[in-house]
This record gives C-alpha cells, structure tokens and sequence, in this order.
C-alpha cells in the first residue's frame, strides 16, 4: 500500500506544476497510536505511540469548504506488558506490531476561510483558523502478533488463539477518518498546521487478537501530526495581490477592478484599453463615461444625461420618428421633419398641433379646416358663435330664449327679460338691483347693497338679524346685549344652586334662582343656554364627571318644568377638569362646585 500512495503522489506531481490557486499539497509528520485488546486505557498509549508520515492534496470548492486525497503509512504496536502488573494480561506477554498503508478521501470545513479574503476573492490574507474534516478511505493492515507459542511444534495451543491466528493475516479495510485542526498561515503560500484524527475500521483485528481478548469491541487508532502545508500555483511577479494565472498583467502591478492591470479611474477597463484613463466610464464605451449608459460615451452623445439611439445621436425618440425629443415639436407623436417631427393627418399643409380639423382638409388660409356650416343655419362654423344649434334671428346664430335682445351665451338670466345695462336679468322690486344680486327680490330697498329692509336700523338686514325688531350689536346677531343686573342673575345662580352631597337632587332654595333665569330667557327669547356642570377634586375621577353631568341635567329638567323650549338649552357636565380656585382647601373645593350658566346668541 506505501508503494500505491508513492506511485500516486507522482502521478498528480504534474499537475500540481499547472494547478490552479485553488489547490493545496502538503506533507504530514506525526505520530500514530492505537486502541484496543492489548490497550488498557481508552486512549492510544504515548509509549505505544510510532511514525507516522504521508501527504495530500487539498481542493477548495469556496474559501471554507474543500476535499482532500490524503495518503499515511504508519505503524501501530501494543503489548500485555502495558498493563497493571497484578492484571492477568501480563502473564500472558502478548504483543504486536502492524504496519498501516492508508489512502482516504475527505470533506473538510474551515468555518473562517472567508477571513482569508477580507478584500477581494483574488486576495490572500493569512490567518490563523480551525478546520475539521470527515470523510472515507481505505487501510490495509499486516498485523505482527506474538502469542507466546510455535504453531509447527506446540499441539496443544488453544482454540482462540488458532482463530485469532487464522483471521489476522494481511487484510483491506474501510475506514472512516474524522478529526480537527488549527491552521497557521506562515505567508501568503505556506501554512503550518497542527492536526489530529481518529481511525474508525470496522474490525477486531488490527492488533491479531479478538477472541483471545474482547470480541465485542473493535479497535482503532490515533494519527496526530503537523503539516506543512504550500498553496500551489501563487506565484505573483508583480506583487500586486493577483496570482500570475489571474492576473491580465503578470508583470505590471495593477488592481482588482482592472483584474490585476492598473487602472487608474477604477471602471474596470485597464489603463492601456481605457479611452478616458482618468474618467470612470464603461466597458462597452471604451472606458469612458456614458452617463446615460446608451452605448454613446458622453463626449459623443448629444443627450448625454438621456438614453437615446444612433439615428438621434444618442438622444431620446419618445415617438420613434428619427427626430431626437429635444428638436421634435410633438415629441410623443410620429411626425414630419418639415414641420419639426408634428404629424399632418388631412396632409393640407398645417400640422396638427395648428390645425383645428386635423382630420379635414382644409386651406391654410383658414387654418386647415373647410368652411363648414355645422348647424345649417346660413352661418359658417367660423363666424358662428352657437355652431351646434341652428338660429336665423340674430347675427351670431344664437337663441335668445327670453327676447330680451341678449342672446343666451351673453345672458346672465337667460329664461327671464332684462335690460342689457342688467346682463339680461330683471329687477322685479325695481330698487336698482338686478335679481340675482337682490336677497328680497320682492321688497325694494335701497338702504344697503342687500337689497333688503333693516327694520331696526342696527346695520343687519332682518334676514339675518336674530332681533330683526330690536336694535342690537353685530356681535350678537342683531340683539342687544344682557342688561348688567341680569349678568348679575347668571353669577348668583353659580353661586347659589345646590344639590344635596354625592347626588345630583337640587335643595328646594335652588329652585329660586332657577325661577329667576327661566325669567330671563323669557325676557330675551333669541337667546339660547348652556348650562355647564362642575365638581371639586374629591373622589374619583369618573363619579365627578357623572355627577357633574347628572348635575347640569336636573338645571335643565327644572327650566323645562317652567317652559323652556329645550331647543333653547344644552348642558354638559366636566366634573373636576376645570377647577376656578385650589382643591386644597374647603374654601377653594365650595368654590369648584358649582353649575354655570352662559346666556347667549348662537348661529
């Protein structure tokens, strides 16, 4: 097996001379220690621990994962003599010694390859990184067993010892490696790795002993070493990062967007193809900048911010008419070069855009369009103000429906007579104000622009006074304002309803002050109420708010009893939200507690 993996070493050697920065050898040196019937412990002995040796070829799929041919020769050896002096073992003084030729093929995972590459995939960083590995091969195992008896003299050797004989001669076996590592990158193309990994084979008898020993378990064995390991296919000669084999310009150090070339502007176009060697430009435009990226290097391109074709000179046609948008008059629609890229569909000499019947030809002189008579009244369209609706009986060849001389189109009341100085529209109260401009079309009035009486001379025209027979302020609607001992009501009833504590129930002296302002409202009837509730901050929140607004509810009651239209009044209640003095003290709380009273005019 040692001469199959020196024979296959030399066979891929040739390649390596032509390998791709991909691909790794190494040679291994360590050790090799086995486990098993003439082991006592569960790990391999150091003293039982031999050579080692091999090599490998690795292959990387992506920075973290590759596969590795690896090939070992090592040997494995065990004693009785290794364990306890009072152990039976000893007495029985066997021992072996087995040369193992292993060839295997394995999957092997570096979690931080990506770290090698911090900057670019053509750019090597050395690390220091773990890997681990699995994977399958073959082992073929010539165990060397002394059991303490000659087989061509001894007659009476024991059954188990004559199997174990008879089964442990030369033998090829499946193994199943896996293991570890910690990989220290030495330079850009050599590593140093220390490793270790177990030998899993799926038999008894590396060691020559099974049935003399322990049936039941299989053996195995350790191989941990270190590898030298080299990056084939590395070489740089201009030192820029890129290998040879990558590099467009081996011998003129460059960077990764010109693929190992200089290049300067950084576009990916080397200096040496790039037109514009300082300017950031494209492939396809020789290096140089296509702003629009239309295939037309800016300095060429007439529109050089808008996509555009050859026949425009790199400028857009919207309406494909070979009339660049920018000079094309009717940009979205195919045209004439004649007329600036406009269409002429009726082909008379005027385009579209100017032509009021595109569609019929015409003359110039009247625009492109016949001298048609759409409505057959005598007039043609041209001169014809309604040229829809026939009419003989004016010069526009419009109806006048009322006969007032003004024809409907110029007639602000086209259904009603009226004088021209009025657009057509009549002044049926004859105050000098047409109709529609009169809010009392029926009732002269020549006092204010309304139109309209003032009953009461108060500036408000008695459509919108409220008080249209009493003279009042604008403020309020046209009526006067409350009389001051009448405010002075509206206070004392702040102060003077009560309710019995916690509820809503008025004390009979509330009744009173109550009575006083029905009186009121009776006294200004345009004037509505609003009776606001309020508490102090004693209890909770939520009872506050409802009592205030049961409160405010039985002011209202009481004014209906008294009849009060209740169109005339609204109530709220706001519990302790609007405080008029402190709830710190008793005095500041009376004070909170309280119902109000606003006597207004309202919209």
């Amino acid at each position: 097996m040692r001469n199959y993996t020196i024979a296959l070493l030399c066979c891929i050697l040739p390649f390596w001379l032509t390998a791709q920065v991909r691909w790794e050898t190494g040679l291994v040196l360590g050790g090799a220690g086995y486990q098993g019937d003439l082991n006592p412990e569960v790990y391999p002995l150091l003293n039982e621990v031999n050579p080692a040796y091999g090599g490998f070829f690795r292959y990387y799929l992506t920075p973290s994962f590759s596969f590795r041919l690896f090939g070992m020769s090592a040997q494995l050896s065990g004693s009785d003599l290794n364990f306890p002096a009072e152990a039976p073992h000893r007495s029985r003084d066997f021992s072996f010694r087995t040369q193992v030729s292993e060839f295997n093929f394995t999957f092997d995972w570096d979690p931080f390859g990506k770290s090698h590459y911090p900057e670019s995939k053509y750019r090597y960083r050395p690390r220091i990184t773990p890997y681990f590995f699995a994977g399958l091969g073959f082992a073929s195992f010539k165990p060397k067993t002394d059991y303490k008896v000659d087989f061509k003299v001894d007659e009476n050797i024991a059954p188990p010892i004559l199997a174990d004989e008879k089964n442990s001669r030369s033998v090829q076996l499946p193994v199943v490696p896996f293991g570890g590592g910690l990989r220290f990158d030495l330079s850009k193309t050599t590593t140093l790795a220390l490793e270790g990994a177990l030998r899993f084979a799926d038999s008894d008898y590396l060691d020559g002993i099974s049935a003399t020993g322990n049936p039941q378990r299989r053996d195995w064995y350790a191989v941990a070493g270190v590898n030298l390991i080299v990056r084939m296919g590395v070489r740089d000669s201009d030192g820029d990062g890129f290998v040879d084999k990558i590099d467009a310009c081996p011998r003129l150090k460059g960077v990764e967007s010109g693929r190992g070339c200089p290049d300067s502007d950084g576009d990916g176009v080397e200096d040496a193809e790039d037109a514009c060697p300082e300017e950031k430009g494209t492939f396809v435009s020789g290096g140089c900048p296509d702003t629009d990226r239309d295939g037309f290097m800016d300095t060429a391109d007439k529109c050089p911010r808008d996509s555009g074709i050859v026949e425009t000179e790199g400028c857009p046609d919207r309406d494909n008419d070979c009339i660049a948008d920018i000079d094309d008059a009717c940009p979205d629609v195919a045209g004439l070069p004649n007329f600036g890229g406009c269409p002429d569909n009726d082909w008379d000499g005027v385009p579209d855009k100017d032509d009021p019947c595109p569609d019929d030809k015409g003359l110039p002189g009247s625009n492109g369009c016949p001298e048609p008579d759409t409505d057959c009244d005598g007039l043609i369209d041209k001169y014809d103000r309604c040229p829809e609706v026939a009419d003989t009986t004016n010069q526009y060849g419009c109806p006048d429906t009322d006969k007032d001389g003004l024809i409907d189109l110029d007639d602000r009341c086209p259904e009603q007579a009226g004088p021209l100085g009025f657009k057509g529209c009549p002044d049926s109260d004859g105050d000098g104000l047409p109709d529609p401009d009169d809010r009392c079309p029926e009732i002269a009035d020549t006092t204010n622009q309304y139109g309209c009486p003032d009953t009461d001379k108060d500036g408000l025209i008695d459509l919108d006074d409220r008080c249209p027979t009493i003279a009042g302020l604008l403020s309020k609607l046209g009526c006067p304002e409350l009389r001051k001992e009448d405010q002075a009501v509206l206070l004392r009833a702040k102060k003077e309803v009560r309710f019995k504590t916690g509820s809503a129930i008025l004390l009979p002296s509330s009744k009173k002050i109550l009575d006083q302002v029905a009186a009121l409202m009776n006294r200004y009837p345009a004037y509505k109420l609003d009776i606001q509730g309020h508490t102090d901050s004693q209890g909770k929140e939520d009872f506050n708010l409802s009592l205030s607004k049961k409160r405010a509810k039985s002011c209202y009651d009481y004014l209906l009893l008294r009849s009060i239209d209740a169109k005339r009044i609204e109530h709220e209640g706001f519990g302790e939200t609007k405080p008029i003095a402190s709830n710190k003290t008793p005095q500041g709380r009376v004070q909170n507690r309280r119902v109000e009273f606003v006597l207004d005019v309202k919209q």
